[in-house]
């Protein structure tokens, strides 16, 4: 019996210092993300997010609409960056890791920033962040995420509040 429960708390230890490699992980992969975004350069972005996820990916924003594949999550921020002149901060934080089984929960504050040109045709400071919760599960020997769960937070233009586009 004493062997039996060596083994399982063996397995549990396993599992938990595999989870814990994966933070990082997630940081060296936050790292190339933040600098993809800082240099526009879309496809390093979207090679570094496709090779982290799940083939069944799900991305879910607080706002109406359909949760969205990996592709098409790229492919908005793709978009929504290309509008900015230039990106002058990508961060991110991870604010708590929880480890559950053959699962992790992450929670990470997200932050991205940089030049727009207004209606006015002048430049604007735009700052936006917000808090993502992702879960990663173990695939193919690798933890990926398989859920991205995204929490606008503050927006500002020039420092002032700004509303979330709809």
């Amino acid at each position: 019996m004493k062997g039996v429960a060596f083994v399982i708390a063996l397995l549990g230890l396993t599992l938990v210092a595999s989870a814990d490699s994966l933070k990082a992980e997630i940081k060296a992969s936050d790292k190339q993300i933040c600098g993809a975004i800082l240099t526009k350069n879309f496809p390093l972005l979207k090679k570094s997010v496709l090779s982290g996820v799940t083939p069944d990916f799900v991305y879910i924003e607080n706002r109406p609409g359909k949760p969205l594949t990996a592709t098409q999550m790229v492919s908005e921020m793709q978009m929504g960056l290309s509008a900015m002149q230039k990106i002058t901060i990508a961060t991110t934080q991870l604010l708590s890791y929880t480890v559950s089984g053959g699962t992790v929960v992450t929670k990470t504050n997200r932050t991205v920033g940089g030049l727009v040109v207004g209606k006015d045709k002048k430049p604007h400071t735009m700052l936006s962040s917000g808090m993502s919760t992702e879960t990663y599960v173990k695939q193919g020997g690798r933890w990926k995420m398989s859920k991205m769960v995204w929490t606008d937070g503050p927006m500002t233009m020039d420092g002032k509040p700004m509303a979330m586009p709809k």
